[in-house]
């Protein structure tokens, strides 16, 4: 069940172009992380632990510069996104931003919780890894960060939900890099659902709302491809309470 969640030798890599910013997606089985192509590269989440080495080889097999990497953004405490992040910092020599909610998790290496939203979150979360080497964050989210120093035309924005500190990138298309607010189905991955785990629902999904209100064009979640906002908000519809 570890190797079918982590993905053990498949990478699908979306390309999407719009405006001056390019988004790539890695994933590895079932987890995402995603490289913002603009002057430099912004690289956001990190995978599994141990298996930081995929991500610097997907860069190059995309044919994308590592030495061009300018920062690597987490987007919140949780192992799958979270556990590479110290090997992919050092090995790329890049600072760290993440949210403030989550420093805790950082500093000691212990996953945020994982409260399930369902049957299927109950059942895969004993098969998720959930200690990963701790690391120093650089930059915190707290209030919007710039992404442009890094090279990159976009804000990281904290907005909280699946955990404490998580964090997303918005573009200036509208397009979200959204973690896990939202993710894809298994099979129809271009389809929103709701996610394993968060710690605050409604949290999760009043950071979906206020995005969609502020123009979101396309979320680009930690698990499953590319989401249109449309559908999103149309899940958004069949689901409130």
């Amino acid at each position: 069940m570890r190797a079918w969640f982590a993905g053990v030798a498949l990478l699908f890599a979306d390309v999407a172009v719009a405006g001056e910013v390019r988004a790539v997606r890695f994933a590895h089985g079932f987890i995402n992380a995603w490289a913002l192509v603009g002057e430099q590269i912004v690289l956001v989440d990190a995978g599994v632990p141990g298996r930081s080495e995929r991500i610097l080889r997907d860069l190059r097999r995309a044919d994308l510069d590592p030495d061009a990497v300018s920062v690597l953004v987490v987007t919140h405490g949780h192992a799958d996104h979270a556990g590479g992040a110290k090997a992919i910092a050092e090995a790329l020599d890049v600072p760290i931003i993440a949210g403030w909610g989550d420093h805790e998790v950082f500093a000691s290496g212990e996953d945020r919780p994982k409260i399930p939203t369902g049957g299927t979150g109950r059942l895969i979360k004993p098969f998720i890894p959930e200690r990963f080497e701790p690391f120093e964050v650089e930059v915190w989210v707290d209030d919007p960060v710039d992404l442009a120093p890094w090279g990159v035309e976009g804000q990281n924005l904290a907005v909280g939900g699946h955990t404490l500190g998580a964090n997303v990138v918005v573009l200036p298309d509208g397009r979200v890099v959204s973690g896990d607010l939202v993710r894809g189905e298994f099979v129809a991955q271009k389809r929103p659902h709701l996610h394993f785990f968060h710690e605050d629902v409604e949290g999760a999904h009043a950071a979906i709302d206020a995005l969609l209100a502020d123009g979101a064009t396309t979320f680009l979640p930690g698990h499953g491809k590319a989401l249109d906002a449309a559908d999103v908000a149309a899940w958004r519809e069949r689901t409130r309470d």
